[in-house]
């Protein structure tokens, strides 16, 4: 296999990068909305990519000192690879170069790998959204992280 590159996302990965959206959630979001929100001037979205194919992405909005994490999505045939956790770290630098003191996001109560890995690079706990997700009224646990 060969190196996998992570950096940035311009609009010409777009399509990539809802590819991933579209296969990785069962509730994925409009390709007009997934659009909409990457030109978001307050969004920043990085990619995981191998020979120019996009492995997975990760979304955030950055306002004033606060980054929220809106999505990490990696194509599954990829997973458990480290994808999810490069596309984190960068995610993380970027926030920090923009001036962000804290990040936070929502993530399924049932979605143990992705809080295994959010608590691997320090994210905490802080509360729970009841019935947040709309596809099935599941919780969502808060987690956040101060950098």
């Amino acid at each position: 296999m060969s190196q996998i590159n992570t950096r940035l996302a311009y609009k010409e990965d777009l399509l990539g990068m809802y590819e991933v959206e579209r296969t990785s959630f069962g509730s994925p979001w409009s390709y007009q909305s997934f659009a909409e929100n990457f030109y978001n001037p307050f969004s920043i979205y990085v990619l995981a990519e191998e020979e120019e194919s996009v492995l997975g992405f990760g979304g955030m909005q950055v306002i004033f000192d606060e980054a929220h994490v809106m999505n990490i999505a990696v194509l599954s045939e990829h997973r458990r690879r480290g994808i999810a956790g490069g596309i984190l770290e960068l995610m993380i630098s970027e926030a920090k170069q923009r001036g962000a003191a804290i990040m936070f996001l929502e993530v399924r109560v049932s979605n143990a790998p992705a809080r295994a890995l959010y608590e691997k690079y320090g994210f905490v706990q802080m509360g729970i959204r009841k019935k947040y997700y709309s596809d099935n009224g599941e919780d969502a646990v808060i987690m956040t992280l101060e950098i």
